[in-house]
């Protein structure tokens, strides 16, 4: 960690939960955040990514000596957050599901279009830092190089209106209104990421999404300019 450190990294935020044990024991992020500290790192998070009836709980953290002792400081925050699984095998996690839905708010703007800066390990830039950004072909900006720096693929996405759409009413929002002009049965899922690959997933909603830009398009840009906009009233 400590070339990232001299290269100006001053927090670090790490997922855990029940189905990342396997891959990642915890006494591994425990290890990265004992490194950090030392190194000077004083703005931490762990994200605890649990579905319902997991070994893995955000208790365990809390337990853990050396972390509980970073809490207490202020130095981590603890994120009790919704996991979202890519298996197929839907049954073994209806009740995950249905915790999920009743307990996170899905249809909401996303919050993570125009505000991160996001390299994959192949040196591409994406628009957000979503669980299913890997799968979305139209949230990958393109590839780093000397002829298309960061500046210009963060600065590409604002000619693109559908990540205008995604930034002030989210992708679950989207999806309904697909769905509702196509006429075919809704789908629910626990997470708001889930939405988006659904949307792009399926080609027959590409035509849609462009035919309701151009209906939805003042709306858009009309709550795009209040979301940005910082309101002052005086008393």
């Amino acid at each position: 960690m400590r070339p990232l450190v001299d290269a100006g990294l001053t927090e670090l935020n790490i997922s855990t939960g029940d189905n990342h044990q396997e891959y990642v024991p915890f006494e591994y992020v425990v290890n990265g955040f004992k490194a950090a500290y030392d190194l000077g790192i004083r703005s931490m998070a762990i994200s605890v990514e649990s579905p319902p009836n997991a070994d893995f709980t955000s208790e365990v953290v809390k337990n853990h000596p050396f972390l509980s002792s970073l809490i207490n400081e202020g130095v981590l925050f603890l994120i009790d957050a919704s996991w979202m699984r890519f298996s197929t095998d839907e049954c073994a996690y209806e009740g995950a599901k249905s915790f999920l839905i009743e307990n996170f708010e899905t249809h909401k703007p996303c919050k993570h279009i125009f505000d991160n800066i996001a390299i994959n390990p192949y040196s591409q830039m994406l628009a957000c830092c979503g669980l299913t950004v890997e799968y979305n072909k139209y949230l990958k900006l393109g590839k780093i190089s000397d002829d298309s720096s960061i500046s210009d693929l963060y600065y590409s996405q604002f000619s693109d209106l559908f990540k205008f759409w995604l930034y002030v009413d989210g992708p679950a929002v989207i999806y309904d209104k697909v769905a509702d002009m196509r006429k075919i049965e809704k789908k629910e899922f626990p997470h708001e990421c889930q939405y988006c690959i659904e949307l792009v997933h399926d080609e027959d909603n590409i035509d849609i999404i462009k035919k309701l830009l151009e209906k939805e398009l003042p709306g858009i840009i009309f709550r795009h300019s209040i979301r940005n906009t910082s309101l002052k009233i005086n008393k």
